[in-house]
């Protein structure tokens, strides 16, 4: 029996019924959630991809009124500090007559601006020009009849359209600070000048930025040559540019809200808005892996929850189909044994399922076959056993008739009824 056992334990195949079963669950299985898995992320990716433009686009809005408000607030100051008679008297070179009461009254009006100046806040200088350029008067009282501005851009683009005109970016000379100029002209009498404020970027955009900053998220502002004019990184201002970036020219070009971009190795999400009346634009730069922050969070699940169906279906074969396949295996050793004739004892397996219906009727169809067996040997014996019988009835009076017959060839001369005795002994012979 053991014999037996091992060699069809032997001769069974590589892929079994259990390897066979645990293939096609666990490829079913692996199919199924990694299919749900992928259409469920590439669904939820698009999902908050498009939520977090929504979002980083409220971001530059958040920053883009909160800088428009400051601006507005700046011409505010523009247009109330060139109302103040004394400071818009500053344009009349004849006002105040005589060279100490003109001193006196140019020293009055830097005092006044130098108020002005710190009500605002941020501002490094707050001055008046002429229309040729030259200050006449101011908070910090040295640039007075020193500073010339007649070689700046945004000098000529203020006295031309009398609108209210914003420089680029740059650093202070005295403080180092990053500043933007911001100047209005103005008339008094038949003179026109400009009413300028030197405004310290970090402090006058401080608010607007820090509120949208966050470790994924950069608020930026920028002009439209790409360079930094705000930035809660004071170091930015004035120094770092996109103007060599490829996506910043193509937003800035096709007037595009959103682009997705690479910086600097980082998956990144882009919105640029213009601010109305100005050269500037608010740049938010959002970390791409922070908005599919989610569908991560989900694939670490899936993956979690495939691992847990791995190890379920792996479980559910050894619980459900060893056990099965074992006793498979026993039915077919015993229908091996019964097979070759030899004795075993009958495999009555405790299932109460298609196995155990198998087992009951293997049994069932060995005992009949058993049975058989049975009845054929027993009348092959009865066969035996009356052949034997009429063979001795058969040759007792053959042995009569061979007697017979020798005794009467011993007393007959005549040739013809040898020949028939003989004919006689010879058939009873054989």
């Amino acid at each position: 029996m053991k014999k037996l056992q091992t060699k069809l334990q032997q001769n069974k195949r590589f892929f079994g019924l259990r390897t066979k079963l645990l293939v096609h669950i666990l490829g079913i299985v692996l199919l199924t959630l990694t299919v749900s898995t992928l259409a469920v992320m590439h669904t939820a990716d698009k999902t908050l991809i498009s939520s977090g433009k929504e979002n980083i686009l409220n971001s530059a809005l958040v920053v883009g009124n909160s800088v428009t408000a400051q601006i507005n607030r700046a011409k505010m100051d523009m247009t109330f500090a060139h109302r103040v008679p004394d400071i818009a008297a500053t344009l009349d070179p004849t006002y105040a007559y005589g060279s100490a009461e003109r001193a006196n009254f140019i020293d009055r009006a830097n005092g006044l601006l130098a108020s002005l100046g710190d009500v605002g806040g941020y501002y490094e200088t707050f001055y008046t020009v002429s229309s040729s350029g030259m200050t006449l008067a101011c908070s910090m009282p040295s640039a007075v009849g020193t500073l010339d501005i007649s070689n700046r851009a945004w000098f000529h683009e203020a006295m031309k359209t009398g609108e209210l005109t914003l420089s680029g970016p740059f650093r202070s000379r005295i403080t180092g600070d990053a500043l933007m100029t911001i100047a209005q002209r103005f008339d008094y009498k038949e003179h026109s000048g400009l009413m300028v404020g030197s405004l310290q970027l970090y402090n006058f955009m401080l608010d607007a930025l820090q509120q949208e900053n966050h470790p994924w998220q950069q608020a930026l502002v920028v002009t439209s040559s790409g360079l930094v004019a705000a930035s809660v990184n004071d170091g930015d201002i004035g120094v770092l540019s996109f103007l060599d970036r490829k996506w910043f020219t193509t937003m800035i070009a096709k007037k595009l809200n959103y682009f997705e971009i690479s910086e600097n190795g980082v998956e990144k999400v882009a919105s640029l808005l213009a601010l109305d009346g100005t050269d500037l634009y608010v740049l938010v730069l959002t970390d791409r892996s922070h908005l599919t922050a989610p569908v991560e969070e989900v694939k670490r699940i899936s993956i979690v929850a495939i691992g847990g169906a791995v190890l379920l279906s792996f479980l559910g074969i050894f619980i459900v189909v060893t056990p099965a396949t074992r006793d498979i295996r026993r039915l077919a050793v015993y229908a091996e044994s019964i097979g070759k004739g030899c004795d075993a004892s009958p495999v009555l397996l405790d299932r109460h399922d298609e196995v155990g219906a198998l087992s009951q009727s293997l049994v069932s169809m060995v005992g009949k076959l058993m049975e058989l067996i049975s009845m054929a040997r027993q009348a092959t014996q009865a066969k035996s056993d009356f052949l034997a019988r009429m063979s001795h009835e058969i040759r007792t009076p053959m042995n009569v008739i061979l007697g017979m017959t020798h005794i009467a060839k011993q007393g007959t001369k005549e040739v013809k009824q040898l020949s028939y005795l003989k004919k006689i002994h010879d058939s009873a012979k054989s």
